[in-house]
């Protein structure tokens, strides 16, 4: 029920855009309301919203509810948007929300930092008034603190407790363009277009719904002018954007970016560790940044909380050589993101000859009857996975092993020509795939990436050929 009315609200909100023809929100941010007066009587026509700070009605001595009056007299009933910025705990956030609603206002924005009660405690109170809740997930200014991690956990926020739409910036297309992928469906309102230095049609692009503009409009001479300018870019904008996320999309755009920032997929002619000859080779050795372990290390988080596996183990183990600074990354991104603890432990390739003894083979702390998911970069015949297995299953310590995260899946078989997925599978062990070779072809082929073509016809062609004989049915 909580939900479907911040849904409601959400299709009202969408329904007053379509019927003025505008996603355009004016911020009256002028501390003179002559000015605020002026713009907004000439532009009403081209705005579907106004937001304005707590503090703008005493400044414009008014009181709330007349500011609000006065505003929606001068604009043709637009929507007001409070810029509270609300960012309490639950009960004050709750009054406060209370207050503000009761004044009139259509909306409200808060933070998502002070935790999910603090937020839902809004959003309750904006449900009972049948009014909108709006999440800021990332902010326009220069220098902000929302990193990939804590904007992830805020996107995730705002899903759980159901707000009517987020905020992220109009000014930074790529995190915009990730917050869209996570967000989904999730309305996107972009301040930091215009002033500070963001373009309308960029930002729709990135995957902006609604733009907010308020210097470049509220400063110019002929605001009427301006605010047309810009309802028409972004209208023109929506009109032929195509979806950050198609239908069938398997890949996070930020992994899916590092990846080809790192030249992680190369082409030539290798010998993979089975034997077999490759026209490919899926290389993650070339992961040699602290952006790139964030990033891969939040793919296997997120593929973990996904499939519900972080009840099912105990221990993260990564495979040497190339596994161990993935199961590492991997247990740090699920407690900054998920608040999941886990340990993690590796093995050597040859048993250490001095120190202590218990890590001769086995790095870190493995316990009697610990369950083991294991974290590796890619899968072709699984034999190096079986290997490690039977290392640490040779140490006579009762573990099991109950799952396997895999980056990267080269859906061959193995050299009995079996499955090694499902052969671990009916063994016990789970095992989830970030990416798939085949979705992943399929998705680059003749796409361009920073002006070149990743996959081209030619290595799409070898890669069908290379299926053909070794992929699995």
């Amino acid at each position: 029920m909580e939900e479907n009315m911040q849904l409601e609200f959400k299709k009202k909100f969408l329904e007053i855009a379509k019927k003025r023809d505008s996603r355009l929100i004016l911020a009256a941010d002028d501390v003179g309301w002559r000015n605020v007066e002026r713009v907004v009587r000439e532009a009403s026509r081209e705005i579907v919203a106004i937001k304005m700070h707590v503090e703008h009605p005493a400044l414009w001595g008014m009181t709330h509810k007349e500011a609000i009056e006065r505003l929606k007299k001068l604009s043709g009933d637009a929507f007001v948007i409070l810029d509270a910025k609300l960012a309490d705990i639950d009960n004050t956030n709750g009054f406060k929300a209370k207050y503000y609603f009761e004044q009139g206002y259509d909306a409200i924005t808060c933070h998502g930092f002070p935790g999910k009660p603090a937020v839902k405690a809004i959003v309750d109170v904006a449900n009972e008034m049948k009014r909108g809740v709006f999440m800021l997930v990332a902010m326009s200014s220069e220098g902000h603190l929302f990193r990939e991690t804590e904007v992830d956990q805020l996107v995730e926020m705002a899903r759980q407790v159901g707000v009517a739409a987020v905020i992220a910036p109009g000014n930074q297309y790529e995190l915009t363009a990730h917050i869209r992928f996570k967000a989904k469906d999730a309305l996107i309102l972009s301040p930091g277009i215009g002033a500070q230095g963001g373009e309308a049609d960029k930002a729709v692009a990135a995957g902006t719904d609604f733009a907010i503009v308020g210097r470049s409009i509220m400063n110019s001479e002929t605001p009427a002018d301006e605010a047309r300018k810009i309802r028409e870019q972004v209208n023109a904008a929506l009109k032929i954007r195509k979806p950050v996320k198609e239908k069938g999309e398997p890949f996070d755009d930020k992994l899916l970016s590092i990846l080809i920032e790192k030249d992680v997929l190369k082409f030539g002619d290798f010998t993979l560790k089975s034997g077999r000859k490759s026209t490919y080779f899926f290389n993650t050795g070339n992961l040699d940044s602290g952006k790139a372990m964030t990033r891969i290390g939040a793919a296997y988080a997120d593929a973990i909380i996904a499939n519900n596996l972080q009840d099912s183990f105990d221990v993260v183990f990564g495979p040497a050589y190339k596994g161990i600074p993935l199961a590492a990354c991997c247990v740090q991104a699920l407690y900054r993101k998920h608040g999941v603890e886990k340990r993690f432990i590796y093995d050597r390739k040859e048993a250490k000859l001095h120190g202590d003894e218990k890590d001769k083979i086995i790095v870190g702390n493995l316990k009697e009857g610990d369950r083991i998911l294991i974290i590796d970069d890619v899968i072709t015949t699984g034999k190096a996975k079986v290997e490690a297995i039977e290392k640490l299953k040779a140490l006579g310590i009762n573990v099991t092993f109950t799952g396997m995260i895999i980056l990267f899946n080269r859906q061959e078989t193995d050299l009995e020509g079996k499955n090694p997925v499902e052969e671990f599978e009916k063994s016990g062990i789970k095992v989830i795939s970030v990416m798939n070779a085949r979705d992943l072809f399929d998705f680059l082929k003749g796409r361009q990436f920073g002006g070149k073509v990743i996959v081209d016809d030619v290595a799409y062609h070898l890669f069908k050929q290379h299926q053909k004989e070794y992929g699995v049915k």
